[in-house]
């Protein structure tokens, strides 16, 4: 890859620098607040006016004059604002793969660690550097390119979980015995018990972007499908072996590691959306425990 450059405008400052090594994760933290209730289930909320915080912990192989620079570099402008400067198609995407790897990054750096001279690249130094971004590139989402039969939403073609699934399904009952041994027990019904899955997707760039831009942007804490092939039960045996399931997403941070070359892994979980019909009525539970009428007018527990 192309090498990156660092500008602190204040000072006129410039360096030039090897990118990072494969491996550095790209952290996005949502402003959501997601809190499990005694009964087991959830509560959501989304300050939908706060921007999502990025951030980007990255690993560097540097020679002695680069490394050098950098240290310099980080000691003057100590904690200002900084520009990330990437050249076209750079293959470098601190931000995630859906904010692309080109143009100006504007972000402040946190020094980690520097270490001494390595064996191993001999006489190369190692620096571990966060870069907490504030403002971003524009950038246009890649054509898709199908990799897989796997689904969240509307994004399709998506590759299968090699590891599959880690499914975590909760009972709303809770049991115990008397001081004289009689059992003792409150049952909330299956209805309110709780299914959660949780798996890690390996994808290319362009299925990466597009599924992260999906969860930040429109999916966030609103009910979505996941579409799985029959035979491979992503919230359990207990959930049948439907291929569409309605679920929530189930967390406030996505982690993304750009393992290698157009390559990209972060951990998804979800919480099963459950139905039931009544007669010639459709509820659903919530993910606060509440039974809601489809016309949303009306619920109770």
């Amino acid at each position: 890859m192309d090498k990156i450059s660092l500008r602190y405008n204040t000072l006129f400052l410039d360096i030039d620098i090897d990118p990072p090594l494969f491996g550095y994760t790209s952290n996005i933290t949502l402003p959501f607040e997601i809190n499990q209730l005694e009964s087991g289930s959830y509560s959501f909320y989304d300050e939908s006016s706060i921007p999502e915080k990025r951030e980007c912990i990255c690993d560097f192989e540097l020679t002695k004059q680069e490394s050098a620079s950098l240290n310099e570099f980080i000691s003057t402008v100590r904690g200002e604002i900084v520009e990330l400067i990437l050249v076209n198609n750079s293959g470098f995407f601190p931000a995630g793969p859906d904010k692309g790897d080109s143009g100006t990054f504007t972000c402040l750096i946190d020094s980690v660690k520097h270490n001494g001279m390595q064996n191993e690249p001999f006489r190369y130094f190692g620096d571990k550097i966060i870069l907490r971004f504030i403002d971003y590139p524009e950038y246009e989402l890649p054509e898709q390119i199908p990799d897989g039969s796997f689904a969240i939403g509307n994004i399709s073609d998506l590759r299968f979980p090699e590891q599959m699934f880690d499914v975590n399904q909760l009972y709303a009952y809770t049991s115990n015995q008397t001081e004289n041994n009689t059992p003792k027990n409150i049952d909330r019904g299956n209805l309110a018990d709780s299914y959660e899955t949780i798996f890690v997707m390996r994808s290319t760039q362009n299925k990466a972007a597009h599924l992260i831009d999906a969860l930040v942007n429109t999916i966030r804490i609103n009910q979505t499908t996941i579409t799985a092939q029959n035979q491979h039960f992503p919230f359990g045996i207990n959930k049948n072996d439907n291929q569409i399931f309605d679920a929530f997403f189930l967390q406030d941070k996505i982690s993304i590691k750009h393992s290698k070359f157009n390559e990209f892994e972060f951990q998804l979980n979800f919480m099963l959306e459950q139905h039931i019909t009544a007669g010639n009525s459709f509820f659903y539970v919530l993910p606060n425990g509440l039974l809601a009428l489809d016309a949303g007018v009306q619920s109770w527990q």
